[in-house]
């Protein structure tokens, strides 16, 4: 059984909050799938489509507080 699928989502979910992290106010705690909801919103570049698709595939949270980002995820 190979973990490399798991391990691209991994990357991609890493990359989308250090590129689109910016999306989650200060204080607030999004879903995976509302962090994707919010980059379709903001572009509709193919590189955000597969960002947003990859976040929809994992179940977890992002959020952003006085620790900095913090997320949580499973694939």
């Amino acid at each position: 059984m190979s973990s490399t699928p798991n391990t691209n989502t991994n990357d991609l979910i890493r990359h989308a909050i250090a590129a689109w992290g910016y999306l989650v106010r200060w204080g607030s705690r999004l879903t995976l799938a509302e962090f994707a909801a919010a980059i379709r919103r903001h572009s509709a570049h193919e590189r955000a489509e597969a960002l947003a698709a990859a976040l929809e595939s994992a179940t977890g949270f992002v959020a952003r507080d006085w620790r900095g980002f913090r997320a949580n995820w499973q694939c």
